[in-house]
């Protein structure tokens, strides 16, 4: 089972460091539009007992209403164990430390009031996301899946007043719980992604990654609907830099050639580094022969990363044409 780790404090100091980010790839240098929190591919034993489990396990009932602003009373907050406790820091005596701590050995059988206490701490408006993220972590991880989770998550990306580094990681958790939302939740689920993907922020970004990555084995994430999205973001300049590295990549992935004309524009004078980067990439996965003078100019610019995208970009696109060649 995907769970997002935090890898670094240094994310608090605000989006806009990660977007300066880059990451080298094995087809050349590209920049990253992986959101704040990168999913975890490994899959940990709790995870493979919960997946070992009855395909349709008892969901947990929580005993007051999800994202409800009101405290715990006193008699639940003397219900839950010492962990959940420490984590909510409900006598503001724990450091940052501990709860954090505690936050990543919630375990996977938390009960009833352990839940509904994590889902009033989730909805608190703090700057807490590390310890915040750890918790969203652990519920996803119940053997019981907590029912509501899916709507909590949705409350904390529609709360403008939320930290958004907050609000980014409740999207990404969207996208990792739908596979194993109820029903009922995963119509809502899908359609909050949608409308997310044209947000005005970088949440767009967030969001079309998570939606594409969803149609992949969901068939009412349409691949259609997600290029439409994602073409809109990349050619949009006033969007931000994120959500537009963000955008090719998935026309990229979808195999959008209506995006060849932006990418050739943004390769050429994109602005920032990152954002030519990613367009030269998209040139190369999806241009034909026509491309091949562009990026051949590309490769002489005076940027010595734009020089060594565009000349790995070019070995691509030969390759490509050349296996197109054969098989004609």
């Amino acid at each position: 089972m995907k769970t997002i780790r935090v890898l670094t404090i240094a994310f608090l100091a605000g989006l806009g460091l990660w977007s300066a980010r880059r990451l080298l790839q094995p087809h050349g240098e590209r920049p990253s539009s992986l959101p704040p929190v990168p999913p975890r591919m490994d899959h940990t034993h709790q995870s493979i007992q919960a997946e070992e489990r009855d395909a349709n396990p008892q969901v947990i009932k929580s005993t007051e209403q999800v994202g409800s602003p009101m405290p715990p009373s006193d008699s639940l907050l003397g219900s839950i164990s010492d962990r959940t406790r420490a984590v909510v820091d409900a006598n503001g005596s724990h450091s940052f430390n501990e709860r954090i701590k505690e936050a990543r050995v919630l375990g996977t059988k938390l009960t009833n009031n352990d839940v509904t206490t994590l889902f009033w701490y989730l909805t608190r408006k703090e700057q807490d996301s590390l310890v915040k993220n750890a918790v969203i972590n652990a519920l996803r991880d119940q053997e019981v899946p907590p029912a509501g989770l899916a709507e909590a998550l949705i409350a904390i990306y529609q709360d403008s007043d939320q930290d958004p580094i907050l609000r980014n990681y409740a999207l990404q958790h969207l996208g990792l719980w739908y596979p194993k939302a109820e029903l009922s939740e995963k119509q809502r689920v899908h359609n909050v992604l949608m409308e997310a993907s044209q947000e005005p922020s970088d949440l767009a970004g967030t969001a079309l990654l998570a939606a594409q990555r969803l149609s992949q084995d969901h068939e009412e994430f349409e691949p259609g609907q997600i290029t439409e999205s994602a073409l809109r973001v990349a050619r949009d300049d006033g969007r931000g830099e994120l959500a537009r590295i963000t955008g090719l990549q998935v026309c990229s992935r979808l195999g959008a050639t209506e995006i060849l004309p932006v990418a050739i524009r943004l390769a050429q004078n994109g602005g920032s580094v990152s954002l030519r980067l990613s367009a030269i990439a998209v040139i190369g996965d999806l241009g034909d022969a026509i491309m091949l003078r562009p990026l051949d100019a590309l490769s002489a610019d005076a940027n010595p990363r734009i020089q060594t995208a565009a000349r790995s970009a070019l070995s691509r696109l030969r390759g490509r044409l050349r296996m197109t060649r054969n098989q004609e």
